[in-house]
């Protein structure tokens, strides 16, 4: 029976279901070898401007708009800019247990964000096992704090802050002395960072079709743009071979392998990450070709995916709408999807159906 003055919390209905559901259908729908009912791989902009709204929520888990009313992801010029928002005192949000499951797109026909005009909103949910991470607190309360936050979320999806091998040499007394002045990099650094990682992770599984790697394994990756251009950094992403996926932007692909980094400190900035991602989605957005284009009613070709990235012709306002009605709100039996689900669910973590040419 609800209680007459206990908070409630309001989430606003997505009709597509989660991401996980939707990654499940693409999977099904582009398996290969191509067949005449399937779907080519997700064009990047597509792609581009899901990760322009994971971005989104992970910004305002941070920095929520009834504090922070004047940042627009869309802007030319942020205000505040990136830089200052990251000084501003704050309590951060870390949202523990961020994955497919608890990310929701909506309708592929409601008003949409001026920013992404061909993909539907992704929004973030289920936030009953965040923190609200104070940096200013006292130490001792901030190191328990640190030890506490170890413990939830799926684990498949924990960040390395969670399960970093800094962890075996931390003082676990209560006053945890160590952490003052430490060199640790990565054990307990949880921020906004954090939900970077998951949402990185998740938008690996939308691009790959791939359940992540468990236990994660991580390899090294030469960073190419941005602050950290020219340094090697360990990651935990599976896409740093690009020429393994010729149908998404190469961009995109180093961008969320380098949000994917072992250490919070290497991966991009407030500033670095809306600029390299505001660039990839305005960059894909320009190309996309106008109704009144010749043959741009077609559908796809269905190898068009396999051919690098360069060498792709650019995809029609109106092949992009066809595209995503056929893969959101599509037909997949329930039984196809349930059968799927069994052979392809973790502890076995196999492939979803990604067999690459």
């Amino acid at each position: 029976k609800p209680q007459a003055n206990a908070p409630y919390l309001f989430l606003e209905y997505f009709e597509n279901g989660s991401l996980e559901h939707s990654i499940q259908k693409l999977a099904i729908i582009t398996d290969r070898p191509p067949q005449p009912e399937n779907l080519p791989d997700p064009p990047s902009v597509i792609l581009w401007e899901f990760w322009r709204c994971l971005v989104t929520g992970v910004v305002g888990m941070e920095y929520p708009e009834i504090y922070f009313p004047n940042w627009d992801m869309n802007a030319n010029v942020v205000y505040p800019s990136p830089n200052d928002l990251e000084l501003q005192p704050r309590i951060s949000f870390v949202h523990n247990d961020l994955d497919p499951q608890n990310l929701f797109v909506g309708k592929t026909t409601r008003p949409r964000d001026p920013g992404h005009p061909h993909a539907p909103e992704i929004k973030v949910a289920d936030l009953g096992s965040g923190n609200d991470f104070d940096h200013h607190t006292d130490p001792w309360l901030r190191g328990r704090m640190w030890s506490d936050m170890r413990k939830p979320g799926k684990t498949d999806y924990v960040p390395p802050e969670q399960f970093s091998e800094e962890w075996d040499y931390v003082d676990e007394t209560p006053h945890r002395s160590r952490w003052e002045g430490a060199a640790v990099f990565t054990a307990g650094q949880f921020g906004w960072k954090t939900n970077l990682y998951q949402a990185a992770l998740s938008m690996q599984n939308l691009i790959t079709r791939c359940y992540p790697r468990a236990p994660p394994m991580p390899v090294k990756m030469l960073v190419r743009e941005g602050a950290m251009r020219g340094k090697m950094i360990w990651t935990y992403s599976g896409m740093t071979k690009v020429t393994k996926f010729p149908w998404c932007d190469p961009k995109l692909l180093l961008l969320v392998s380098q949000c994917l980094a072992d250490r919070p400190d290497m991966r991009p900035d407030l500033k670095e990450l809306h600029a390299r991602t505001m660039e990839g989605v305005r960059r894909t957005q320009d190309a996309v070709l106008p109704l009144a284009v010749a043959g741009s009613q077609k559908p796809m070709d269905k190898d068009w995916g396999t051919k690098p990235f360069a060498e792709q012709r650019s995809w029609s306002r109106a092949q992009l709408q066809a595209y995503m009605r056929r893969w959101l709100e599509g037909d997949v039996s329930k039984p196809t999807l349930d059968r799927f689900y069994q052979e392809n669910s973790p502890p076995r973590q196999k492939w979803y159906n990604l067999r690459l040419p």
